[in-house]
């Protein structure tokens, strides 16, 4: 009992960082009032109070289900790692529609140390993911015309490396997935309209996640 608490507030602090981080990189990145730069500053700081107790909690939250079920492993740290990563580049992408370069090269360094560690995945799988990472994905931006970024594009790239082939298709195919329901029910409650641009970084980290953590 005493471990999984000690990872816990382990998590809380490190969620604590991450709000730095967040915030220090939106700044950077020019995103300082919210998704579109035009909250009122009441409106601003009830956003901001959101995510600072999101984040905290999903990354403890987080940390303490991937360690319990992995333990401190190499895969387990990994996993803990990628919740952090993962939560900076979706509270991002869901402020200001823009996905970090640094974060994806962050990604892109981690992923192929992973491997070198690792040593799990045969070299031309891991090829063949960052290449189906790219090109699928490129594609779908060029037929979607606007419905998916480059940023969305260069991240799904990282995720192909760390997941390989044929995983990188199944994250695809559950983010796609995701992200889709997520429109139908933002729409169906009139949060959306149908030519309302919707962040899909979260969901790429959410299939990255559950494919990296289950499959």
């Amino acid at each position: 009992m005493a471990v999984p608490l000690v990872i816990f507030f382990g998590g809380l602090l490190g969620g604590v960082l991450l709000n730095i981080c967040i915030d220090r990189l939106a700044e950077r990145m020019g995103i300082l009032q919210g998704e579109h730069g035009d909250f009122g500053e009441k409106r601003h700081w009830n956003h901001k109070k959101v995510q600072y107790l999101a984040v905290v909690l999903l990354n403890a939250l987080g940390w303490v289900f991937i360690l319990n079920c992995w333990g401190f492993t190499i895969r387990g740290l990994a996993g803990a790692f990628l919740i952090s990563v993962g939560l900076i580049i979706a509270v991002i992408d869901i402020r200001g529609h823009l996905i970090a370069n640094s974060m994806v090269l962050v990604l892109l360094i981690t992923g192929a140390v992973y491997h070198w560690v690792q040593r799990t995945s045969q070299p031309r799988y891991l090829l063949l993911g960052l290449l189906f990472g790219f090109i699928i994905p490129l594609i779908l931006a060029f037929v979607s015309r606007g419905g998916m970024g480059g940023g969305d594009v260069k991240l799904c790239t990282a995720i192909g490396l760390w997941l390989g082939f044929p995983a990188v298709l199944y994250a695809l195919f559950i983010s796609g997935l995701a992200g889709s329901l997520s429109g139908l029910v933002l729409i169906a409650g009139g949060k959306k309209k149908r030519k309302d641009a919707i962040p899909f970084g979260p969901f790429l980290i959410i299939g990255f996640l559950y494919v990296f953590l289950l499959y």
